[in-house]
């Protein structure tokens, strides 16, 4: 999908399309997005369109960018904290009486509330497989973006990055 058919449908503003990308591995397509909101941070992320996981599977630019909006519209920060919030509480119920070893992927879900990128070798906890703890995460019906970035604070290494956004828990 080029995201020039999608712009001409998006009706609001503090929608910037960046890029579309495929993760053909895991069947996951997204588009690349900055949300901006006044008086907010601005969220940059990647909203998935097609993503088997959660039979999200849009097709045309008029779907997608009706996605795109009602993403926008849900990643605004009262609803977001809100979802949160819930999260958060969810977790910590499920986990309170586990021992350490137990809440190795809930430290993961933890940190991934921020919704932003995060860096799997300095932003996320210590693990020898964060990749299992992402899993373990996608497993739950939640919905993380992977994509390969350039982390600054480490030797010139491409490393992969994560968000986490759910699409299936947030409408």
């Amino acid at each position: 999908m080029d995201v020039a058919e999608i712009r001409p449908h998006i009706g609001r503003e503090g929608i910037t399309l960046l890029g579309a990308r495929e993760h053909t591995k895991a069947t996951e397509k997204y588009i690349d997005v900055v949300f901006s909101y006044p008086g907010q941070r601005d969220w940059n992320g990647s909203v998935p369109y097609y993503y088997r996981r959660t039979a999200l599977f849009l097709e045309t630019p008029e779907e997608i960018a009706a996605h795109l909006e009602k993403t926008y519209a849900v990643l605004e920060r009262g609803t977001r904290r809100k979802w949160v919030n819930r999260e958060r509480r969810l977790w910590n119920r499920e986990y309170q009486d586990k021992p350490a070893t137990q809440k190795v992927t809930k430290s993961f879900f933890d940190r991934l509330l921020n919704l932003r990128w995060n860096f799997t070798d300095s932003d996320l906890p210590e693990n020898s497989n964060p990749q299992r703890r992402i899993q373990d995460i996608k497993d739950r019906g939640y919905t993380i973006a992977t994509r390969q970035r350039h982390n600054p604070n480490m030797s010139a290494r491409i490393m992969r990055t994560s968000s986490a956004l759910s699409t299936s828990v947030m409408w």
